[in-house]
């Protein structure tokens, strides 16, 4: 039986970060940079990677629209795509709503959220320790107090009961819930080399410019 692999993204936001670009009003994950929207970069990244269906929650209709219309103009990859709503808050919110369980079935899966750019290469590690150890894999930053867990996750499907009662909080945690995986699941991790979680417009013009580089050395 082929392995199937799934994605559930978090796209929605109100880009307060990076207001000048956002206007306070349109995710990050659905800013052009170069000439793609910021999520199309990492729904190529996962194509690549065999995945076989992505469902992806926005905060309103109209971003869901917006999203719509990129797949139409080829902006976005044509991938198997189930839409979601989730309230403002932890990206985890999500996962409050019960077509996301349905939509996984049996499936593992990555979670990511879209405002981060980076390459197939990191999937494709996040998947191979993941399935080779029977574990679940997170990738991971430099941070103030050393390094700290970050998206994407790769998750077994096993530990869904988790992800479920963790959304339940009021305010979910991402790092509440791999605390308490970990203590009945291998916890791995890879390094996040490529990744930039785009939160300011000096990670957005970071972005921009290995864009622009990629495309005059392919041109």
């Amino acid at each position: 039986m082929k392995y199937e692999l799934k994605a559930v993204i978090s796209g929605g936001g109100l880009g307060e970060r990076i207001k000048e670009i956002t206007g306070s009003l349109i995710p990050k994950s659905l800013i052009k940079v170069t000439d793609k929207p910021l999520i199309s970069y990492q729904l190529e990244a996962l194509y690549q990677n065999n995945i076989s269906g992505v469902y992806i929650s926005f905060q309103t209709d109209w971003q869901i629209q917006i999203f719509k219309q990129f797949v139409r103009t080829g902006e976005v990859p044509k991938l198997n795509y189930i839409f979601g709503k989730h309230k403002y808050g932890h990206q985890l919110n999500l996962f409050k709503d019960k077509k996301v369980y349905q939509f996984l079935n049996n499936s593992d899966f990555i979670w990511t959220v879209g405002d981060l750019f980076y390459s197939d290469s990191l999937i494709k590690k996040l998947i191979a320790k993941g399935v080779r150890n029977n574990s679940i894999c997170c990738t991971y930053m430099k941070g103030g107090d050393g390094f700290i867990p970050h998206t994407p996750i790769f998750f077994k499907n096993e530990v869904l009961n988790l992800i479920k009662n963790e959304s339940k909080n009021e305010n979910p945690s991402a790092d509440r819930l791999l605390s308490n995986i970990s203590k009945i699941k291998t916890l791995d991790t890879v390094k996040s080399v490529g990744l930039i979680d785009m939160n300011t417009i000096v990670e957005f013009n970071k972005i921009k410019k290995l864009l622009d580089h990629d495309y005059q050395t392919n041109k």
